[in-house]
């Protein structure tokens, strides 16, 4: 819960907020979304995402403008760099 806090703080803006990212599956931990149009403008993961949802959020037909990730465990970083780089190639 204190990523998710500080991830929000990082980003503070008018229209972020938090949404059911531990309980539904497509939607992110924090999204920003557009008011008028509601496109999802930035889509942020914590922990470990997995390449499902990494190409959900900017992948081909990406439903994000921005995407970002925050990982807090061991490797899990240089994993994430593998699998974003994998979703960028198959764009």
């Amino acid at each position: 819960m204190m990523v998710r806090v500080l991830a929000f703080a990082r980003h503070a803006h008018e229209s972020l907020a938090f949404s059911k990212g531990l309980s539904t599956e497509d939607e992110p931990d924090l999204w920003q979304k557009d008011l008028t149009a509601d496109d999802i403008e930035l889509w942020i993961d914590l922990g470990q995402p997995r390449r499902k949802r990494i190409r959900r959020a900017c992948g081909p037909g990406a439903r994000a403008k921005r995407s970002s990730s925050y990982t807090y465990s061991g490797n899990s970083a240089d994993i994430l760099v593998e699998q974003k780089s994998a979703a960028r190639l198959i764009a």
